[in-house]
């Protein structure tokens, strides 16, 4: 009796290889899914310890803030983070909310 099962290390190392092969020509046809939790860390590190990004609604980006202060602070820096978030990603946002 011949055993033909394949491990599923196998089998997933070649998936992620054609997945590899393909992206270089897939990446500017496909656009990525965004993850605004990662990018809003990576560019506010320090305002990310009193916030939470809940997601993205329509282009409206959701943030839950820990604290009246925080959010006051946020709010008066809305266009310049907006900004800095569609640099990074390339995603026009229409609004960014705030809320507690």
């Amino acid at each position: 009796m011949v055993d033909n099962t394949e491990k599923i290390s196998e089998i997933l190392a070649r998936v992620l290889k054609n997945i590899n092969n393909n992206t270089e020509t897939e990446t500017k046809r496909i656009n990525p899914v965004i993850d605004w939790e990662k990018i809003w860390i990576e560019l506010f590190p320090d305002e990310s310890v009193f916030t939470e990004v809940i997601g993205l609604d329509k282009k409206t980006l959701l943030i839950r803030v820990t604290s009246s202060a925080w959010m006051m602070e946020l709010k008066k820096r809305k266009q310049d983070i907006k900004n800095q978030l569609e640099e990074r990603t390339g995603t026009p946002l229409s609004d960014i909310k705030f809320f507690r």
